[in-house]
């Protein structure tokens, strides 16, 4: 009986690259490895190329549901220790959830994180029934709410803003997040900013960097 062949397309083809890539990288020989350097080294021998990368933290996608967020200074460090404690208070729903088991909850060099895809424009009116220029807006109000000596502009009038707020619950959410947590409100502003992931097989919108509050902005990046 001859041997059979088997042809794989490009896609698996990939798929059986990055398996491979990841297997024999351990979170423990990452924690045990002295420098930011060394650890990116160690992430991008077994990882591959980086997906995003900002001044404080570098991203690898671990598979098609979380992502390493490896901090590269003192300031990812905070950001970590931040987005950490934030998806594990009662704003989960609005920002990344975390893997518990799997972040570095010692140092907070790194944190495992779900995976989100870049949102759209159309992605809010979709979800939420307006457009990311009224979502921005309803923000701006909150804002400015919390804050009257700030300047936020545009706003939304107030019944407008309390019809959006009081009929969607995840709206509302995101409001409340800004009166009770200390965010740089001025991030939340930009498309950037924000992720789509599916929960219970709907698409949420989420708020992607969590990590950077007005502690972390004072310390590490007000000149």
């Amino acid at each position: 009986m001859g041997n059979k062949k088997i042809h794989i397309n490009e896609s698996q083809e990939k798929v059986l690259m990055k398996e491979a890539m990841i297997d024999g990288f351990s979170l423990e020989t990452l924690k045990s490895l002295p420098s930011f350097n060394a650890k990116v080294k160690y992430c991008r021998q077994y990882l591959g190329n980086h997906i995003g990368k900002g001044s404080s933290r570098i991203v690898f996608q671990l598979d098609d549901q979380w992502v390493l967020k490896l901090a590269l200074n003192p300031k990812g460090i905070s950001q970590n220790e931040e987005e950490y404690s934030l998806a594990n208070d009662c704003y989960v729903s609005i920002t990344p959830k975390v893997d518990k088991n799997r972040c570095d909850v010692d140092n907070y060099e790194y944190v495992v994180s779900e995976y989100v895809l870049p949102a759209k424009s159309d992605d809010f009116k979709h979800i939420f029934g307006i457009n990311f220029k009224t979502f921005a807006s309803m923000l701006r109000t909150a804002a400015k709410q919390k804050d009257r000596r700030g300047f936020y502009s545009p706003c939304l009038p107030s019944d407008v803003f309390y019809n959006l707020v009081e009929n969607n619950d995840e709206l509302g959410e995101f409001c409340e997040y800004i009166y009770n947590y200390n965010v740089c409100v001025g991030d939340m502003f930009n498309l950037r900013q924000y992720g789509m992931v599916l929960r219970n097989n709907e698409p949420t919108i989420v708020l992607l960097d969590s990590g950077l509050t007005e502690n972390v902005w004072e310390r590490f990046y007000r000149r």
